[in-house]
């Protein structure tokens, strides 16, 4: 019968098992950077005076919390047992944030965001008691897919913190939907954005659920894009031609929307889809076409007026459409990439391909784990098959989804980093204890 210390301890036997390979190797690589780190406290924290609210740490786009009026707003209580340097939302209905303490009785606002991402960064001086409000309307609901809080220090370079898109890009990608700046345009994003830190701006036409938004949020960042995407609000359908998809989305009104985005933002180069729709999608039809028309509609000061006064014209330079029949210009994608440790396009995708293969997208959660912590364990010095190997173990172990594994290891990495594993492993038997020795 197991012993109620040995109940009480944060980690379960098999979480620090799993990770007891790596406890002496992770120490040296952890800790040089470790202490200048921002730390994701999130499960030490309490949400309106609960431990955890499952929605919200749930780690799943699909699921979301849904704020109650309470002391005259809708909001989110947060308790921190240490100084909160910044909170990471990821909404399903995205808004303006706003941080708020109370002092003599009256809630006042001490920092609020200008912008409304669906991923929301809001930096914190060092508060410990506080909640989150629409910084619009405290009135207003809450409808928020994840909350992570960080500690003070330095954030991870995983971690979103979206900008405005630059005055003038080097690269618009008009994308359909969310997965096709990947899908069919492979490396070019880790290449220009990553790589070469060109400024390069997403434009996403439809997705059909909010959940693909955020998803779209992460693979961005992953490839290295730090301007927030334009999400172009268009109803996404099914339809296999450019005459049925025209059927619902105005061609005219897509046509503009496409000119205004070139005048706004004035690319240097842009990339869309295949003229034909990769695989026959009405959707890429559509927006390659208004890809190639609104570049003469763009330049000619008597189309899209409405415009010109405030923006001015533009001549895109160059657009290049994919899979075009002439003049076609080849990528290399197996050129190691320095941004990405050295990995070409190719080897990151065989990494998927092989754990896929293994059986490490069994729970559907193989890419929102490579988005979420992936760059938590680059952080601590693991290279990708490193990486992938410890999931294998993980899941071989017997841990019954990925992100059990990645939370485990992750969370005595950072306790290792920060000097607290003893106190978890002091909560053990002797036996027990005996293994770390």
């Amino acid at each position: 019968m197991m012993k109620d210390e040995e109940v009480l301890a944060t980690k379960s036997l098999w979480m620090l098992a799993l990770v007891l390979c790596l406890c002496l190797g992770a120490a040296s690589a952890a800790g040089a950077e470790a202490d200048a780190l921002a730390r994701d406290i999130t499960g030490q924290c309490l949400f309106n005076g609960r431990e955890s609210i499952t929605d919200l740490e749930d780690g799943n786009y699909r699921t979301f919390w849904t704020s109650h009026r309470q002391e005259g707003a809708h909001c989110l209580m947060v308790s921190a047992p240490e100084a909160v340097g910044g909170v990471l939302v990821r909404w399903r209905n995205p808004a303006p944030l706003a941080a708020q303490v109370k002092q003599d009785g009256e809630w006042i606002t001490v920092t609020q965001s200008d912008t409304a991402y669906a991923a929301l960064y809001l930096p914190l001086p060092g508060l410990t008691e506080f909640r989150l409000v629409n910084a619009e309307s405290a009135w207003a609901k809450l409808e928020i897919c994840e909350v992570t809080v960080y500690s003070q220090g330095t954030l991870p370079e995983n971690v979103q913190v979206w900008r405005e898109p630059a005055e003038q890009v080097d690269l618009m990608l008009l994308s359909a939907h969310p997965d096709d700046e990947v899908l069919w345009f492979g490396g070019l994003l880790p290449y220009y954005a990553g790589e070469r830190q060109k400024e390069c701006l997403v434009v996403c036409f439809a997705y059909n659920a909010y959940h693909r938004r955020l998803e779209l949020l992460d693979s961005l960042w992953t490839c290295g894009v730090r301007a927030y995407p334009v999400f172009a609000g268009y109803q996404d359908y099914l339809t296999s031609t450019l005459k049925d998809m025209y059927q619902y989305w105005d061609k005219q009104s897509l046509y503009q929307d496409v000119c205004n985005l070139y005048r706004q933002y004035r690319p240097q180069v842009v990339v869309a889809h295949d003229k034909h729709g990769e695989y026959g999608h009405g959707a890429h039809q559509a927006v390659s076409d208004a890809a190639r028309k609104a570049t003469k509609l763009a330049a000619d000061e008597t189309q899209c007026v409405g415009t010109v006064k405030t923006l001015g014209v533009w001549q895109v330079p160059k657009v290049y459409i994919h899979l075009w029949e002439e003049n076609q210009l080849a990528m290399d994608w197996h050129q190691p990439l320095a941004a990405f440790d050295g990995l070409t396009a190719q080897e990151a995708m065989d990494y998927i391909v092989r754990g896929t293969q293994n059986g490490l997208d069994k729970t559907n959660e193989l890419g929102d784990n490579l988005s979420e912590y992936a760059g938590k364990f680059e952080q601590a010095g693991y290279s990708a098959s490193e990486y992938f190997q410890l999931l294998q173990n993980g899941l071989q172990g017997g841990a019954y989804n990925l992100d059990k594994v990645n939370d485990a290891i992750n969370e005595v990495t950072t306790r290792l980093a920060d000097g607290t594993i003893g106190d978890s492993i002091d909560l053990y038997s002797q036996k027990t204890q005996s293994l770390f020795l």
